[in-house]
């Protein structure tokens, strides 16, 4: 497994073109913190979302505000994901344990599965405001944080 790979590169390069200049150095968790998160979850976590954490997992008037994707929120993101999947009658895709990395205003979330031997798992989305009651593969982690950071961007042009 190539650990000094950065998964990120790409979300780091288009940080750093189109965001940077608005909300500043991302502030990322400390691997302090990222070790007590996978002591609390008793998983190893893959090397992308790893990176992720200590890039952007306290940023929390940054980029990705209004979501909930840091470093303390992630235990509670999946008590709310089985309590959202449970009450729209759907049944999760992956199999246990998952980390849910994201929600979004009660209504989105996604998710990757710990059994993926990916270092950017591939990931999985529901929304109550898809049509498709079924959570749906959205590609890998990283990706999926590119398109994210990608709407902001279009987002804050139009705001602006």
């Amino acid at each position: 497994m190539m650990q000094d790979y950065d998964y990120l590169q790409e979300c780091r390069k288009f940080y750093e073109q189109r965001l940077l200049s608005k909300f500043g150095p991302p502030v990322g968790a400390t691997e302090a913190e990222v070790a007590e998160l996978r002591a609390n979850l008793d998983v190893n976590l893959p090397i992308a979302y790893h990176q992720f954490l200590l890039w952007m997992g306290k940023d929390k008037h940054g980029a990705l505000k209004g979501s909930e994707w840091f470093i303390d929120e992630v235990c509670e993101n999946g008590e709310f994901l089985d309590e959202l999947l449970a009450e729209n009658e759907v049944k999760r895709t992956a199999s246990n344990p998952i980390v849910c990395f994201f929600v979004h205003q009660g209504y989105m979330a996604a998710w990757f599965s710990l059994d993926d031997p990916r270092s950017d798992p591939l990931c999985e989305f529901y929304s109550e405001a898809n049509s498709n009651p079924i959570p749906i593969n959205v590609g890998s982690f990283s990706s999926f944080l590119l398109k994210e950071l990608q709407g902001v961007a279009e987002t804050s042009v139009r705001i602006s």
